[in-house]
């Protein structure tokens, strides 16, 4: 599953290629991937009439969902009432506000959840679709603009595309979300209060929030492994499998440890490891093992750093030492013995090893 670095190397493509595009035409070739705010289907006739026309806006990112603003010309007779606040996406520097649409212009956003094998691809027009491929958005030309379609393929149709009527980023900060008039966005069986996990994401572990103060405070009395709390999306947005490994062999802790027996220093190792994991990654395009490709399709480039993830059998590059793999919640943790000792009353076995 694509994490918070490959999402975000995804929104910098887009951002840099799209920002300001267009849309002319939309082409849903599986209706079921496309769904408004309570993830309910709504159809591909409904999604077409919401999109084409519209701009895209910001591109923004919690965790691992991708979010697109979606604006609609002054006086566009589809055009809904618009917001009248420009959001600021959760934790970031102040100042970096969205600019209005202009009165009388309408607001949409689009939640876009890649799950296991979902791809965003920038192409041109004309060139052969791959396999899989599932809505395909076509855009205006422009002037320095050589993009004409982002297509969305997903090899085992978990990927969602959800059409919002409002803004998700408020959400996410937990203030009431501001209810569009007209209905132009159809709405879930909830009012639109769908997709419950964006709006529960925990800290953004790259913001100024997130530290050591933050990531005690969120571990403190949890007796579940570290590497389970790390994966709860509510705990840190945006880690998963492959990060969650790194940091913790990176801050030395073993993934089976309960994650509320770290002590204070332990904790402000493993806040330090998380980020810097993370931004190492996000600069080198992500990690690809099989499907993942960023925006303009090239493989991510931090597969090559990991230290101990799919490592299983081969040499700590700290000490030599074979790494080793458990299962943990339902994954497969790996880890170098040596560097990440177990303790005593919680010694787990590891895979393979005799019971």
């Amino acid at each position: 599953m694509p994490e918070l670095p490959e999402v975000e190397t995804i929104r910098r493509d887009l951002e840099r290629h799209l920002a300001g595009a267009r849309i002319t035409r939309v082409h849903v070739l599986r209706p079921e991937v496309v769904c408004g705010a309570g993830g309910e289907a709504i159809g591909p006739e409904a999604f077409r009439a919401v999109l084409e026309g519209t701009r895209l806006g910001r591109f923004a990112r919690r965790g691992k969902y991708l979010l697109i603003e979606l604006h609609r010309a002054a006086g566009d007779p589809a055009a809904g009432s618009g917001l009248n606040t420009a959001p600021v996406l959760p934790d970031e520097p102040a100042g970096r506000r969205v600019r209005p649409a202009g009165p009388g212009g309408g607001r949409l956003w689009l939640a876009i959840h890649l799950r296991m094998t979902g791809r965003l691809t920038l192409a041109r027009r004309g060139e052969p679709r791959p396999p899989h491929t599932h809505v395909v958005f076509e855009l205006e030309p422009g002037p320095g603009r050589s993009w004409e379609e982002l297509r969305f393929s997903d090899v085992r149709r978990f990927g969602r595309l959800y059409l919002l009527p409002d803004n998700p980023l408020a959400r996410a900060r937990g203030r009431p979300a501001k209810r569009r008039a007209g209905g132009t966005v159809p709405e879930g069986p909830h009012g639109g209060t769908g997709l419950q996990g964006l709006y529960t994401l925990g800290p953004e572990p790259l913001s100024r929030r997130f530290g050591a103060a933050e990531l005690g405070r969120r571990l403190a009395g949890r007796r579940a492994p570290i590497k389970a709390v790390l994966l709860d999306q509510r705990v840190v947005a945006g880690l998963g499998n492959i990060y969650a490994d790194e940091a913790l062999f990176r801050a030395r802790i073993h993934p089976a440890r309960p994650a509320g027996s770290l002590t204070g220093q332990e904790v402000a190792r493993l806040a330090r490891a998380i980020r810097s994991v993370l931004r190492e990654a996000v600069a080198a395009g992500g990690t690809t093992f099989s499907d993942y490709r960023d925006g303009l399709g090239r493989e991510g480039r931090f597969g090559r750093r990991l230290a101990v993830y799919d490592r299983e059998g081969l040499p700590c590059p700290r000490c030599g030492t074979p790494v080793a793999a458990l299962r943990l919640a339902g994954r497969t943790s790996h880890y170098c013995p040596r560097c990440q000792p177990s303790g005593p009353g919680w010694c787990p076995v590891p895979r393979g090893s005799a019971s």
